[in-house]
């Protein structure tokens, strides 16, 4: 048995995109789907969090608004909701973004 750590990990969604099913299954994949953005809160003792990913954010919008990157948005539209970003969870759970 492996000695305790204190280590812990959280998985999170922020946001999705959609996009066609075929993306994951070529053959059987109908309609659209989403594509949730998972990311991960890692606290580690003596050190603090360290965030892997952050999903999507606010800041998605603004940063695709010019070509090519409006293509992304266009070809799998994104839902955002402003309670589950990154910066929203970590603050419900008593922890500053900076």
């Amino acid at each position: 048995m492996a000695p305790e750590t204190g280590l812990s990990l959280k998985f999170y969604a922020s946001g999705f995109c959609e996009a066609h099913a075929r993306v994951v299954n070529p053959i059987e994949g109908k309609g659209k789907t989403p594509f949730y953005a998972v990311w991960a809160l890692i606290h580690i003792p003596n050190i603090g969090y360290v965030l892997f990913d952050t999903g999507y954010n606010e800041q998605f919008q603004w940063a695709t608004q010019c070509f090519p990157d409006r293509f992304y948005r266009w070809a799998t539209p994104v839902t955002i909701d402003k309670l589950n970003t990154a910066k929203s969870i970590l603050a419900s759970n008593g922890i500053h973004a900076d």
